[in-house]
């Protein structure tokens, strides 16, 4: 969208009241609005011999380039909760490119080559708040019956009723009864909450995948694929903002790769987060969205098993130096990931010494999906107006990934964009 350059200098231009004007933005859709050039989407491709049916992604590039045409890349990964989504989510990284509205193909018909990648999601196999203790280890389910196939499953327990909750590994089962690693609670407990969450499916199953693909870039980007593996941004919205932070600040070796690809030699230039689960300690008491953070964790963060499960899928607990420019995106009124929660990634960066730039955005009015989604109707999507365009988010963020690639800063420079407002 061309449009996006007149939105963003509308802004600067006549400040903060302009967001919410739908008149500039209206003017800008009028008079800069046209046909896309030319994108190549290439889908289904597989980037891994480990688990090859979930580790696909659709690519996004500019018509005619080579397949080792070295371009700036963009990395795209969904939200969902860690239990939905896909790379097809029409509205961000459509099947083809008839216009230049949604994120994938404007980024494209700017020179970038946009992979979208799946990943592992979380399978919940069964829930209720019916979980009955029958031994000291032993649970059964009025709901549902225990399986063999679900030895190794992970029983995610929620606090109250006498149990002390936490994530609880099925070790065996017979008649339906389940005997589990460790006492999940005293012989008082009551009808327990609980989920039961598939093994290799909640975390750092998903760190594995998106670490996996960097490693394929860094064997494949300019040589089978367009891009180059040494200019790489990160984009990411809600849990897919938790997993591009995690991807560019946690390194190769955090977890056991599980990959195929063993290359390391790629760089993360930029990193944009939008509505990113930063803190799970902190997020979990005032989400919304609860039981998406304890399946996906496999524990309850606010027991003590499961701090150091959670701390280490936060991504501000490896915020330091040298490491790639970050920008954090909220919306004001998002209840799943306060803005509190993503402005943590900001103040980590400024605590250190010296203090490194880390941008944090805050749009006024906005929900949990920002504007990011091209969506026609768009009346559910808590959208601003104007309905239908992904405008804000990407303007502010391509400015970023622009003056990220004009300066050429040691990543995490604390001198880019140092007089730039970054709350508004």
């Amino acid at each position: 969208m061309k449009m996006l350059l007149v939105c963003y200098l509308t802004r600067r231009l006549f400040g903060p009241l302009a967001t919410g004007a739908s008149l500039p933005i209206f003017l800008a859709l009028f008079l800069f609005g046209g046909p896309v050039s030319a994108v190549t989407v290439v889908d289904g491709v597989s980037y891994s011999s480990v688990n090859p049916t979930i580790r696909v992604y659709r690519a996004f590039y500019p018509e005619g380039v080579s397949q080792n045409a070295k371009l700036p890349i963009v990395v795209f990964v969904h939200g969902g909760g860690w239990y939905k989504g896909s790379r097809e989510d029409e509205s961000i990284t459509p099947s083809s490119c008839t216009g230049d509205q949604t994120i994938a193909c404007w980024l494209a018909d700017h020179g970038y080559v946009v992979y979208d990648i799946d990943y592992t999601l979380v399978v919940t196999v069964a829930t209720a708040a019916d979980l009955t203790l029958v031994g000291p280890n032993q649970v059964s389910s009025a709901s549902y019956s225990f399986k063999r196939s679900d030895i190794g499953n992970n029983l995610v327990i929620e606090t109250g009723f006498g149990w002390p909750g936490g994530g609880y590994l099925i070790t065996s089962v017979s008649r339906g009864v389940a005997t589990l690693a460790s006492s999940p609670a005293s012989t008082d407990a009551g009808n327990g909450v609980y989920s039961l969450i598939q093994a290799g499916t909640y975390w750092p199953a998903q760190w594995q995948d998106c670490n996996c693909f960097l490693r394929y870039l860094a064997e494949n980007a300019g040589v089978n694929i367009p891009g180059d593996p040494n200019n790489i941004q990160l984009m990411g919205q809600s849990a897919g903002g938790q997993l591009v932070l995690m991807m560019g600040m946690s390194g190769n070796s955090t977890y056991p790769p599980n990959c195929d690809h063993s290359s390391t030699r790629y760089t993360v230039q930029t990193i944009m987060a939008a509505s990113p689960p930063s803190d799970l300690q902190t997020l979990y008491p005032v989400t919304d969205g609860q039981q998406d953070i304890r399946n996906f964790l496999g524990c309850v963060p606010d027991t003590p098993a499961c701090t150091d499960t959670s701390e280490d899928a936060s991504p501000v607990n490896y915020v330091g130096e040298n490491q790639p420019f970050v920008a954090t995106f909220s919306g004001s009124l998002d209840t799943s990931v306060p803005p509190s929660n993503p402005k943590e990634i900001q103040a980590a960066y400024s605590d250190l010494r010296p203090p490194v730039y880390s941008p944090w955005t805050l749009y006024p009015g906005m929900y949990h999906p920002l504007d990011m989604f091209f969506s026609q109707p768009c009346s559910g999507m808590q959208e601003p107006s104007p309905c239908g365009s992904a405008g804000m988010f990407l303007a502010d963020a391509y400015s970023y990934m622009q003056e990220v690639g004009e300066n050429q800063p040691q990543p995490g420079s604390s001198r880019l964009r140092k007089n730039r407002t970054t709350a508004r």
